[in-house]
């Protein structure tokens, strides 16, 4: 008898066992799904997008031509300065590229009046994108974010035509004349590349939040064989996140009362820069190209008076040319006594910069540094504009011909750029921990940033582009933790 009674009881024990552990275990599912969902944030966004290319680009005028962005995304957060960024977005990019080419008189009745003929070359692409990034983030009021990785792209759409006219305005004869030259097929279907962002984001109420983002985009897959090029975009961003599932405390942050305790600073800065043209026998043809020159910098202290700093930094580099050249971007005296050139042209080459230097402070609160360091720069495009008048004294005639000039000349300059740095600086207490940053920065390359061919068009030709510029910035530094 006491046996099936112990039978019973070890059974009924067992049973109770298996509920318990099965609770347990439901109770540990629902609190992982509560914890994983307590780390998202999602939301929609829109914007434009202005196209570029990166190739070899050495003539013609490419038209910065906006289209639109819009989609969905998905932010998991791994801490409270990191996150993982994902998202779906629709993309249209519009590329437009003018060549033009001289009539002679006895072919085209228009040419007495307007000697040059245009030919317009338009590409239309339409991509889904699907990037995956890693984000920084601050916890101050705006929290600013700054995003890098790649992206994969699935091509939907394309058209590819061409167009000609004659003159300051399209003829609508001429319009009537395009035709489509490409298909869909003859292009790569996918493309990988790399997306860069950096923006801000502000609550406006417990479970959302507004913000802006700038963001650049270079592919890696050559759409354009003609030119080898890549397809490229600067994207301006508006997005509405929801941060209703997430755990407040995960996503924001009070900051501290005091600073002793910080070691990582962020800095938002804009100011005028100026650069030349170096290195050449020329100089006296030359002259300084002024620009405005954002950048986002981190700080990271070693010790009460030492610190490392690196940042990412968009300059507008460049100069203006004012000589009897023949070419438009550098001196190239004409070797024909009987033509003559006036060049008066401005080249502006973009780069993303990346610094890194060391920086000694000296004083609190109002805070005197120095840096000094070396800097890696990428060249997104390059691009003169002006004009050139050419006079051509023949025995019998007089030929004067009048040009404006908007050239892409990619193709003749080095996509990397390397040199050192040096600078000072102001740093003013504005609120609480924020303060305001000012300083004056000079650098200088190392290496010639021209990328011309073997032959030469004259024996004096300049051939050397070393570029030296002068910052002068200010901005607001925030603490980071």
């Amino acid at each position: 008898m006491r046996l099936p009674i112990f039978i019973l009881l070890f059974s009924l024990s067992c049973q109770v066992l298996i509920a318990q552990n099965t609770d347990t275990l439901n109770s540990e599912k629902v609190e992982a799904k509560s914890k994983f969902f307590e780390k998202l944030s999602f939301g929609v966004q829109s914007g434009m997008n202005y196209s570029h290319l990166n190739g070899e680009l050495k003539s013609g005028k490419w038209e910065t031509q906006s289209g639109p962005t819009a989609g969905v995304f998905i932010d998991y957060w791994l801490s409270r300065h990191f996150n993982i960024h994902t998202e779906l977005f629709y993309q249209k990019l519009y590329y437009s590229h003018r060549s033009y080419q001289y009539v002679r008189p006895e072919y085209d009745p228009y040419s007495s009046i307007f000697p040059y003929s245009s030919i317009r070359d338009a590409r239309n692409y339409s991509f889904y994108r699907i990037p995956l990034q890693i984000g920084f983030n601050t916890f101050s009021k705006p929290r600013f974010n700054l995003s890098a990785g790649v992206s994969f792209s699935f091509l939907d759409e394309y058209s590819d035509n061409r167009a000609y006219y004659r003159g300051p305005v399209w003829h609508e004869s001429m319009l009537s004349q395009e035709q489509n030259h490409s298909a869909k097929e003859d292009l790569p279907q996918h493309d990988f590349g790399f997306l860069f962002s950096a923006g801000f984001s502000y609550p406006v109420s417990d479970d959302f939040e507004i913000g802006l983002d700038g963001r650049y985009y270079t592919g890696h897959r050559e759409f354009m064989e003609s030119y080898k090029s890549k397809l490229e975009a600067l994207e301006l961003m508006m997005k509405i996140g929801y941060t209703g599932f997430m755990n407040k405390q995960t996503h924001s942050k009070k900051l501290k009362e005091s600073g002793s305790d910080n070691k990582v600073f962020m800095t938002y800065k804009s100011g005028l820069l100026m650069s030349r043209h170096r290195g050449n026998p020329y100089q006296e043809h030359y002259s300084p190209g002024f620009a405005f020159s954002p950048s986002i910098s981190f700080e990271f202290l070693l010790s009460q008076t030492a610190s490392f700093q690196t940042e990412l930094l968009f300059d507008r580099k460049g100069y203006k040319i004012e000589a009897p050249s023949q070419n438009v971007f550098r001196m190239v005296p004409s070797e024909n006594d009987n033509r003559e050139y006036q060049t008066d042209t401005h080249i502006k080459l973009d780069y993303f910069v990346l610094p890194f230097y060391m920086t000694l402070r000296f004083g609190e609160p109002v805070t005197l540094y120095l840096n000094g360091g070396f800097y890696y720069g990428y060249n997104m495009n390059a691009h003169t504009t002006g004009e050139q008048v050419e006079v051509d004294r023949g025995s019998q005639n007089y030929l004067e011909r009048d040009m404006e000039v908007y050239d892409y000349m990619e193709g003749f300059i080095k996509n990397n750029d390397w040199g050192w740095l040096t600078g000072a600086g102001l740093r003013l207490p504005v609120y609480n921990q924020y303060r305001l940053d000012i300083e004056l920065r000079y650098d200088q390359s190392f290496i010639n940033s021209f990328d011309l061919p073997e032959r030469y068009e004259s024996p004096d030709e300049d051939r050397s582009l070393f570029n030296e510029t002068f910052h002068l910035m200010v901005g607001l530094q925030i603490p980071v933790n």
